[in-house]
């Protein structure tokens, strides 16, 4: 059905449910996806707040989170994100 644009139909019909219902935002939430910028104009930066425990397990649970992260960022630049992704979600 991608020839009949289902999708964007279909998130069309959301934001128009969300006005009704006295919405004067929709958030598409986190990434940049192109399908995104057919309906907003520009993009929010996003902060992260993250609380750890005190001492040695806050440390090594940075220091993990912080490696993910990295690894991440890593297989994007090297695999493209379309790659990287389909393979992150074969993790599961």
């Amino acid at each position: 059905y991608a020839r009949h644009a289902v999708g964007l139909v279909t998130i069309g019909l959301a934001i128009r449910a969300a006005i009704e219902e006295g919405a004067e935002e929709f958030d598409f939430l986190h990434g940049d996806e192109p399908y995104k910028f057919r309906w907003a104009r520009a993009a929010r930066p996003l902060s992260r707040f993250e609380l750890v425990a005190p001492g040695a397990r806050g440390a090594v649970y940075r220091w993990l989170v912080a490696g993910g992260r990295g690894a991440r960022r890593t297989a994007r630049r090297v695999l493209g994100d379309a790659l990287a992704e389909r393979l992150a979600g074969q993790r599961g």
